[in-house]
């Protein structure tokens, strides 16, 4: 099981990744404790340790293993399903067979709400403003309006890449009312 640190890192057991060498071959990895002052490191080739660096200068914690297992399964299920929250972190919890000092160190389901909405917010995020409305590039569930079940264009005209760009947005129903309508003015945003 692929472990991902806070930082969108992978994780081994509990190493995290600092860098690859110079050939490729290598994976350097780091105690994550390092910042606390522990000096371990490993050396990884195809998946197997192939040298160990220093001791770790703390005590092992083989439920914190666990639990960062199990949140990165909670993250895998949130990207891959549409599940409700709860129903993702029920699933996972039904599915991993847990000590129970697992479950005491498990975070609560607050938590876990918040990272499964974080994990999907990343997915489902809107594309980043361009610096100049040529540049725009319009996604295609941008483009349509979806409601109860039927979807509609919603993007009407699109005047291409040029800088005096001309974007129209609305939905069928609207422009029948604008053209039945004897004051457009108050349609007219």
């Amino acid at each position: 099981m692929e472990v991902v640190s806070r930082a969108g890192k992978k994780k081994y057991v509990s190493y995290v990744f600092d860098k690859l060498s110079v050939c490729a071959t290598k994976e350097y990895w780091r105690c994550e404790l390092m910042n606390n002052g522990c000096k371990c490191c490993i050396h990884i080739s195809n998946d197997v340790i192939i040298k160990q660096i220093n001791n770790h200068s703390h005590d092992s914690n083989a439920a914190k293993v666990e639990v960062d297992c199990f949140r990165g399964k909670i993250k895998i299920r949130a990207r891959e399903t549409m599940e409700q929250t709860c129903q993702v972190i029920n699933a996972c919890l039904n599915e991993a067979d847990l000590s129970q000092a697992t479950q005491a160190a498990l975070p609560k389901n607050a938590v876990l709400k918040k990272m499964i909405r974080r994990t999907r917010n990343v997915i489902n995020a809107a594309p980043p403003a361009p610096l100049r409305i040529e540049l725009l590039m319009i996604p295609d569930e941008y483009k349509l309006f979806k409601h109860n079940g039927i979807a509609e264009n919603f993007l009407r005209a699109d005047s291409g890449l040029e800088p005096d760009r001309i974007l129209i947005f609305g939905r069928e129903k609207n422009i029948h009312k604008v053209s039945i309508s004897t004051d457009i003015q108050k349609y007219a945003a």
